[in-house]
């Protein structure tokens, strides 16, 4: 059983999953927000979809979804893919998942950051994040430790832990990317927001039918920190 501090707000999410961003997103603006920085942690687990679904990152499914995702949030600065070559599109998302574990080494912050700039680099900045080098790139940027990242990632040292955490999110009762648990274990699933699959024209699409950026206060809240 992985351990969870009485500080931290666990979220299982795969970092490929556009609702896991925006969750992340709104987790750092509104602990920013109530000044809760230096106290409360976000401890990132790993939720593989490509491992869940037996399929790789969509790149036609993002580019349906982060229209409606940019309505929600605009401040993360939402793209649909940019680059030329469809052939550079990150398909995969588990080296970068292991990168945010094997950062916590380095302290549960590195992770943090770590974390927050892959999703960047993938959402805003259209960069193959399936990529080592562009993996080590944006651990620079971040400022943690990329020789010791590297020796990590080289070694395959935390690549157990993707799938430690994958069993204990299903023992949890976890099924949606991203889902936050308090200290309590009490599991919540994309936190706010609520979605309609609807039909026009023969084709299926998704409409965002309730949407309370509120509710992270409250989770936050919920800490007592």
């Amino acid at each position: 059983m992985i351990k969870q501090d009485e500080n931290t707000l666990v979220i299982f999410s795969d970092i490929g999953c556009p609702w896991a961003a925006l969750s992340v997103y709104r987790l750092h603006k509104f602990r920013k927000q109530l000044g809760l920085e230096e106290k409360l942690r976000f401890d990132f687990r790993s939720f593989p979809l490509e491992i869940i679904n037996s399929m790789p990152m969509s790149r036609i499914l993002l580019d349906e979804e982060i229209p409606i995702l940019s309505t929600l949030e605009p401040g993360l600065d939402w793209h649909i893919w940019r680059q030329g070559r469809a052939d550079e599109f990150p398909v995969s998302t588990l080296l970068a998942q292991e990168a945010v574990q094997a950062a916590k080494s380095q302290g549960i912050q590195a992770s943090e950051k770590l974390d927050f700039g892959l999703r960047k680099a993938l959402f805003s900045q259209s960069r193959c994040i399936t990529m080592r080098h562009v993996i080590l790139e944006v651990a620079k940027e971040v400022n943690i430790d990329v020789e010791s990242l590297t020796k990590d990632l080289d070694n395959g040292t935390f690549r157990s832990h993707l799938f430690e955490q994958l069993n204990l999110a299903r023992q949890k009762g976890v099924v949606l990317s991203p889902t936050i648990c308090l200290p309590n274990g009490k599991p919540y699933p994309n936190p706010g927001i609520e979605i309609t699959k609807c039909q026009k024209n023969g084709r299926t699409y998704l409409e965002v039918t309730k949407d309370d950026s509120q509710i992270y206060i409250e989770l936050i809240k919920k800490m007592n920190i």
